[in-house]
């Protein structure tokens, strides 16, 4: 985001905006859009991960044959600021977590009728007067839905939640409480709105070092805001991988890091 100092995007998201957040029939829409990703074994016993809308009839169909004891959790992931389903950032990332062994649920806050944009992702830039704070309050919102939806399903392990997010979608993840959640994990995140720290739900943060996202030309204020707000914190672990691309998850010690840490939150 290009703003001149940090403290004017607090003040510009923390005034009145005229963006109210719908009422939640409007949320149910990011749900029917929602996208899975899940592991499956097929006929010459190999995994393959399997995707496409939550209500695909060919993924309910694999999904009432996985043995529960198999699948090793469910993850909800929230995209960034610009989305569509054939982003391929998001679906790298959901489909990595899937190979994990877990089921991964992708809610599509584009799908609200009332979904203010917030970024112009080509130039790599926040829109100087988007209404953060909502957007940030209706991401939540989607996300404590979606957790409710996919808990619903037999398959899914309620101890093994976690809940993840990519840029604007890992912001609002770090700063989502909700007792369910057993770890926290974002990709690509600002941290502008801090973390809630939690022992009991874990943060993850993986940001890239030379994030372009976070440039000189785009928000210098926002490169290395994980790192100064969140490090130290003991239930907090801010990795910055060597490189410069928002999607911080395509390194090779992103993905071990991830691996690890969902492994160590869930014992």
């Amino acid at each position: 985001m290009r703003l001149p100092v940090l403290a004017l995007l607090f003040l510009l998201v923390g005034t009145t905006s005229a963006w109210a957040v719908p009422p939640i029939k409007d949320v149910v829409r990011t749900w029917d859009g929602a996208m899975l990703f899940v592991r499956v074994e097929d006929p010459d016993y190999r995994f393959v991960v399997l995707d496409g809308s939550v209500n695909a009839p060919y993924l309910r169909r694999a999904l009432e044959r996985i043995d529960p004891r198999t699948l090793r959790g469910v993850i909800v992931h929230l995209h960034g600021c610009s989305y569509h389903r054939r982003d391929m950032d998001v679906r790298s990332q959901a489909r990595f977590m899937a190979s994990l062994g877990y089921a991964v649920l992708v809610p599509d806050s584009f799908r609200r009728r009332y979904r203010p944009a917030t970024c112009d992702p080509e130039k790599r830039l926040g829109l100087p007067r988007a209404p953060y704070l909502d957007v940030q309050r209706m991401r939540q919102e989607e996300l404590a839905y979606a957790i409710d939806r996919i808990l619903a399903y037999p398959w899914a392990r309620p101890d093994r939640l976690y809940v993840s997010g990519y840029s604007e979608g890992g912001d609002a993840v770090i700063a989502f409480s909700d007792p369910r959640v057993r770890g926290r994990i974002a990709i690509g995140s600002s941290c502008w709105l801090g973390a809630k720290t939690e022992a009991a739900a874990p943060v993850l943060v993986i940001t890239a070092r030379n994030d372009l996202w976070y440039s000189a030309d785009t928000w210098p204020q926002a490169q290395g805001l994980c790192r100064r707000r969140l490090g130290g914190e003991p239930s907090v672990v801010v990795l910055e991988p060597d490189g410069a691309l928002h999607n911080a998850l395509i390194y090779w010690e992103s993905q071990i890091a991830l691996w690890n840490f969902l492994v160590r939150v869930a014992y």
